[in-house]
């Protein structure tokens, strides 16, 4: 069950995503609701995230390392820029189970 405030989410991107994505008074709120993304979707996926307990901070994922650090035991392996498939592995080597 949606709540109201959800509901009207849902309302407010599909009148978006229909009427079209010409720019208005309210083009940057917009941008930071939907990225460059279709509303609808943007918004549907925020509620099923959200029920499911997974939540997202970017409408967008790069290949790009990035920085990690640590802090504790075996902090070492975790100083400088990674992939992020390289952080699974020292992980798993660190726990046995790679």
């Amino acid at each position: 069950m949606l709540t109201d405030y959800k509901l009207g989410q849902l309302r407010a991107a599909y009148e978006k995503s229909i009427n079209g994505t010409a720019a208005s008074q309210y083009e940057q709120e917009e941008n930071v609701l939907y990225g460059t993304y279709e509303p609808l979707s943007v918004t549907l996926t925020h509620i099923i995230n959200n029920r499911s307990g997974i939540s997202f901070t970017s409408y967008s994922h790069t290949g790009l390392p990035v920085a990690v650090l640590a802090h504790g035991v075996n902090a070492g392996q975790f100083n400088g820029y990674y992939d992020n498939t390289q952080i699974y592995h020292k992980l798993a080597g660190m726990l046995g189970v790679a």
